[in-house]
């Protein structure tokens, strides 16, 4: 879990200071330090009412009913629940009207799912002047005391006494309401490092103390009361407080890396002033801010010595750590090294007389206090963008100084500039509010337009620009905020710009406040819009007299927060609205009759709130630059409707990976199901929390799966020692798999057992039936097979399943099942096989590699039933040996790897449980005896593998599960839904490219089908885009795309009566609007722009300032010369054309 840090009231009053002061004295706000929180806002995480971006003048509606509310309480915060979640807490307060003091507050606290969980009564003894009394930071369980069935709570009471000394005081709260705890301190830190089973948690305390006359800061940190009755001290830092004065980041932080928890303390190593009490104080001569490293036991590892300088024109340069990220990367591991070592990011803080203000310069340091980059120099702020597949992450920093200002886009850990904005591009003049968003394998920026337009009806036009990496416009998005408009403030982030936070449909929503006056009484009202990319409002928030002024909104937990404060009243009210508001557009009732229909990447994530409703999918979905987070349990019914889920990529961090995490059924009788549904290109990474991973899901329990079809699979197992499938990790209790194939499988996980083509661990009654992996490439440790890693004695039967292609491990390899229980294995062939192992094992010294099972489980019961029966390993077998198993190939046959006759403890035992059972290709051992009812199998010749043949062993042909083999000429039969349609798969479904690029490929495979002579390639645009004749090998096709002007075209690709299209945007020209195609015909005479059929017309200089702007089919222009116009239809398509205007 991420670090939780959090400033209380009483810490922000410390560090407020007087930041009006001018020359020298300014800086003196930084006398007071902060222990856990940094001083510079980085980031716009929320909505507050301060203006951003101002728009010249103009709208009204009434407010959505909230899902929950909080109504005039006193006060209110956040808190991080137990969950990791935002819980919220609100309270009411005595006062003492003679002293203006709390005599006591009462305070409830509310979980994610707005449920009140308790109400807490803090008392204050009479004789106590309290100013602060906050609800503090994280919300625990069996930190303060052993009680497994209370959570506690932190509050934080700031007093003074009658000299006005200040005090600070922490208590510990259950649930109950009962006093567990209480601490004197200043300030706390709680982090929370735990994952699975592994808990870490520790407590900074923070106090002021005096030692020996010389005041110091003191942090006690405490770790959780584990067996002993409350939390115990594990290390206590103390440093002069002088030390830690003038540095504006957090002096203790603390880092998560590679799964172990660091912690620096930071400060100097001298005063930072010789004497700070004159009015021109002279900062220390050969200083230096030093870095303490500790690791999670608290031994110290490191000591960083940082020499202490203003750069160049600046009277002071004073030094911080903890400033730059939000995502506490400011101590890392070789990121920017390139090795082991560990990297510091640290602040110099330069004032300037000249300006009296700050710039900041961020360079980074390794753990031998050597200097070995510089991020950027002299910036006023900056903030993290989003982190887009593929690319660098990327800071903003905008630069103030000079005749003008920018905003440059900074790659991390190269420290390239990427791109560098104008504070105006055009007639639009930007903002910070910004931001970066995909667009295909590429991105786009989006920027707040911080000066508005008037339409011809004097309406004010607020807009939202998104820009290419090269600094041109792509298309703008407008809103119009009516004739009373005055200010528009957007809020510019990953989480706002997710198309499916506000509604599931594929549109972008925006938020934003727009400032409305009231012209009859002069008031100008905030507003919280969420509008669409089409301009359309979909909501209206607003305050009123009973709640009062809109405050602060902002997204926390799909949950939009919009708080209001009553100043007359001193109240506050909070409303929650849970996300998204629409969903499931295409309709649907979740029952088995009216099932929602899916038809986006936002549906499929609503899945989750309902998980055991019935589903439907309407289209296919393209998951490109999507990162899917497993629908955690699904228990419901999934109806795919033969429609296909496209590059899903599931995040790696989660316990069970696939498009659901589990799905989880209640028995034999009433199971979850999914079907009908297809993935084409899936990949899957996991990580060390990974418990088990496929691509449908990572366990399934009581699930029937039938018809599910997977192409272009990739799953890296990344070193973790788990159950591994291409469609799901583990299936037990009653679960099937049934007219299931993959075609195409990299399955790379040479650390784990039980890696399965198809299941990793198959148990409990758990079926496999019709079913195949061809063009397979396997890779595990041990227990690994074509179709399962392990099959147990519980009825787990495999029947009419076949493979062809790889599977590799160390030892107990199969080309159907590694490791077989006493369940079935019937009817089953592998052919065009190459089978390996490199390692016997070390107990049985057995490499156990067999073409249909690499090891079988003894019969103990002596039962004498034939289980492995009517199976065939065709000619095209073969078995590879490698490294430490090259001359060893004891238990490797044919069929059965090894049986319990190769048990050196069962001496004179044979397996009698197998029958009926052929192979094509050589004896691995030509002494060895062959036979249909040994681990050999009976020798047979290809061509004698007919249908006859194969029928007359228990292979039944026919057209459906029951009957699922169909003859094929000269080669071993396919099952029936197999090759009835081709799968046209494209390496990208959009392409950003610019004219000076000139040239991207487009790479094509088709599924389905070995030759695909006579795909064609064509281009809705080939003035914009032209495509070159393809190269065609196998499978596969290339094409060349030529990028001729801006705008856009859609690449088709067919064949076989399937077709793909790629997207293409080509860019390059003057800042005009996205282009579309369906082209509107545009004129011009007398001044008037016409264009039959537009919705909007806007016509641009050729600077790409907008000199015209009309939501109709005519547009008057006064502007002369050569004009870009670009026309807009009700459907959203745009067409541009040059005019000159005379």
């Amino acid at each position: 879990m991420k670090k939780i840090y959090y400033l209380t009231l009483a810490a922000m009053l410390a560090g407020a200071g007087a930041t009006g002061m001018a020359s020298a004295k300014k800086f003196r706000a930084l006398a007071s330090p902060d222990a856990f929180s940094a001083t510079v806002a980085k980031k716009q995480s929320a909505l507050t009412m301060s203006s951003v971006c101002n728009s010249p003048k103009g709208a009204a509606l009434a407010n959505s009913e909230p899902d929950a509310a909080i109504s005039n309480t006193e006060g209110w915060g956040l808190l991080t629940g137990t969950d990791g979640k935002s819980w919220f807490y609100y309270q009411k307060f005595s006062v003492d009207p003679k002293r203006h003091t709390y005599t006591g507050s009462e305070f409830s606290v509310m979980n994610a799912d707005n449920e009140t969980l308790a109400t807490i009564k803090v008392d204050i003894p009479d004789d106590k002047n309290v100013n602060v009394i906050e609800p503090f930071g994280s919300v625990t369980k069996k930190f303060f005391d052993r009680d497994e069935k209370t959570w506690e709570v932190m509050v934080f009471i700031h007093s003074y006494d009658a000299s006005y000394k200040q005090y600070g005081e922490f208590r510990v709260y259950n649930q109950n309401g009962e006093i567990v705890r209480t601490y004197d301190a200043d300030n706390a830190l709680f982090v929370d490092y735990s994952e699975g089973f592994n808990s870490y948690q520790r407590i900074a305390l923070v106090k002021a103390v005096e030692e020996e006359g010389v005041a110091k800061t003191q942090i006690s940190v405490m770790q959780p009361c584990g067996w002993n009755e409350a939390p115990t001290v594990e290390k206590t830092l103390s440093v002069p407080s002088t030390l830690l004065n003038y540095s504006a980041g957090s002096y203790f932080n603390s880092f998560n890396i590679d799964g172990n928890p660091y912690f620096v303390f930071s400060h100097y190593e001298k005063p930072f002033f010789v004497d700070e009490t004159v009015d021109d104080p002279i900062a220390t001569s050969d200083n230096h801010f030093i870095l303490e490293v500790y690791d999670k036991k608290f031994n110290q590892i490191n000591t960083l010595s940082v020499p202490v300088a203003a750069e160049q024109g600046a009277l002071y340069g004073m030094r911080s750590f903890g400033l730059f990220s939000d995502d506490a990367s400011d101590m890392c591991k070789g990121t920017f090294s390139g090795d082991d070592k560990m990297n510091f990011i640290v602040t110099n803080q330069n004032y300037t007389v000249a300006n009296d203000d700050y710039t900041y310069t961020f360079e980074v340091y390794n753990e031998d206090s050597q200097k070995i980059a510089v991020i950027n120099q002299a910036v006023s702020s900056w903030q993290k963008l989003s982190d887009i597949p593929g690319h660098e992450s990327q800071y903003g920093f905008i630069i103030t100084g000079g005749s003008s200002e920018a905003i440059e886009m900074v790659n991390i850990p190269s420290c390239d500039v990427a791109a560098t904005f104008s504070a105006m591009v055009g007639d639009a003049q930007l903002s910070d509010n910004f931001d970066r968003y995909p667009v295909g394998d590429e991105y786009q920026y989006v920027f707040g337009i911080g000066n508005g337009l008037y339409d011809e009806q004097k309406n004010v036009i607020s807009r939202i620009g998104w820009f290419n990496k090269d600094c041109s416009v792509d298309h703008f998005v407008s809103f119009n905020i009516g004739q009373d408009g005055e200010n528009f403030t957007p809020l510019v982030n990953g989480t706002v710009l997710n198309p499916y936070l506000f509604n599931t449909d594929n549109l972008h929503e925006y938020l934003f406040l727009a400032k409305i006056k009231n012209q009859q009484t002069g008031i100008i009202a905030t507003e919280l819009w969420v509008a669409n990319e089409n301009g359309e409002v979909l909501r209206k928030f607003k305050g009123d007299d009973t709640k009062g002024d809109m405050s602060v909104c902002d997204v926390l937990d799909n949950r939009l927060v919009v708080s209001f404060a009553n100043q007359a009243k001193g109240t506050y009210s909070v409303d929650f609205y849970n996300l998204p508001f629409e969903k499931f557009e295409k309709g649907g009732e979740g029952t088995a009759a009216s099932p929602y229909k899916v038809s986006t990447v936002g549906d499929l994530m609503m899945i989750a709130q309902n998980p055991s409703a019935y589903y439907a999918l309407v289209n296919d979905i393209d998951m490109s630059n999507v990162e899917w987070s497993p629908i955690a349990t699904f228990s419901g019914h999934f109806d795919g409707k033969n429609h296909k889920l496209l590059n899903l990529e599931p995040v790696s961090s989660a316990a069970h990976i696939g498009l659901f995490g589990q799905i989880i059924g209640t028995g034999e009788t009433d199971r979850a199901e999914v079907k009908n549904l297809s993935f084409v290109k899936p990949s899957i990474t996991v990580s060390a929390k990974t418990r088990n991973a496929g691509v449908l899901a990572g366990s399934a329990m009581a699930v029937a799966i039938d018809n599910v079809h997977v192409y272009g699979a990739d799953i890296y197992g990344n070193s973790v020692d788990a159950p591994f499938g291409g469609i799901v990790g583990e299936a037990s209790l009653y679960s099937s798999i049934t007219s299931t194939d993959i075609d195409k499988l990299y399955l790379d996980a040479e650390q784990a057992s039980k890696v399965g083509g198809l299941v990793g661990n198959l148990s409990t009654s758990s079926t496999i039936n019709a079913s195949s992996v061809v063009n397979g490439t396997i890779r595990g440790l041990s227990a690994v097979g074509g179709i399962a890693g392990t099959t147990d004695s519980n009825k787990s039967n495999i029947t009419n399943a076949y493979y062809n292609g790889s599977v590799g491990g160390k030892n107990t390899v199969g080309g159907i099942v590694g490791s077989a229980g006493r369940s079935l294995i019937t009817n089953c062939y592998v052919n065009n096989a190459e089978l390996s192992v490199s390692e016997p094992n070390q107990w049985t010294n057995l490499v156990s590699l067999g073409a249909i099972a690499g090891y079988l489980e003894p019969d103990w019961a002596n039962a004498n039933k034939v289980i492995i029966s009517g199976n065939v390993a065709g000619n095209d077998c073969s078995f590879i040996f490698l490294d430490k198993a090259e001359n060893s190939h004891k238990g490797a046959h044919r069929i059965i790897g090894s049986t319990i006759a190769d048990d050196a403890e069962a001496a004179g035992k044979n397996e009698t449980g197998l029958a009926s059972n052929y192979a094509a290709f050589p004896l691995v051992d030509a002494a060895e005896t062959s036979g249909a009812t040994t681990v050999n199998g009976e020798t047979v010749t290809a061509d004698a593998l007919t249908e006859a043949f194969l029928s007359g062993i228990g292979f039944k042909f026919g057209a459906n599960a029951d009957s699922p083999w169909v003859a094929q000429t000269e080669a071993l039969p396919k099952l029936y839904f197999q090759n009835s349609e081709c799968v046209v798969s494209l390496d990208s479904h959009e392409i950003l490219m610019g004219v000076d690029d000139k040239y991207v490929t487009l790479e094509v495979e088709v599924f389905g089908a070995d030759d695909i002579t006579g795909i064609t390639f064509t281009s809705s645009d080939p003035e914009t885009v032209s495509v070159s004749e393809p190269e065609i090998e196998d499978n596969y096709a290339e094409i060349t795309l030529t990028a001729l002007k801006p705008g856009k075209a859609t690449i088709t690709v067919a064949f076989g009566g399937q077709t793909a299209t790629c997207q293409v945007i080509v860019t390059g020209d003057a800042s005009v609007g996205s282009i579309d195609t369906d082209a509107l015909a545009i004129r011009y005479a007398d001044g008037v722009v016409t264009a039959e059929g537009a919705a909007r017309i806007d016509a641009f200089s050729t600077t790409g300032a907008l000199v015209g702007s009309a939501r109709a089919d005519r547009l008057s222009v006064d502007a002369k010369g050569l004009l870009i116009v670009v026309a807009t239809g009700a459907d959203g398509n745009r067409t541009i054309s040059k005019i000159i205007a005379k």
